[in-house]
């Protein structure tokens, strides 16, 4: 390793694609992009981001959905 430090980079189409994975119908790149804010804001940096800290995000929309609008576009297939 020639540098001093690594960098792990999540994406939004990472939560898009994982997202209909989990059976959910359409997630746009700003609902993505609200999941990976609240990953960074509320992660534990003991156990990092995983991919079951991501299904819970996705799977517990309340936590960043904020009006009825967006709920819409959560229903399951």
């Amino acid at each position: 390793m020639k540098s001093d430090y690594i960098n792990i980079t999540w994406t939004v189409d990472d939560i898009i694609v994982r997202a209909k994975d989990q059976g959910f119908v359409r997630v746009t790149r700003p609902q993505a992009r609200d999941i990976l804010e609240y990953l960074e804001r509320t992660h534990d940096c003991n156990a990092g981001i995983t991919w079951a800290l991501i299904d819970m995000c996705i799977n517990n929309k309340t936590l960043w959905v904020e009006d009825e609008c967006h709920k819409q576009n959560w229903k399951r297939k």
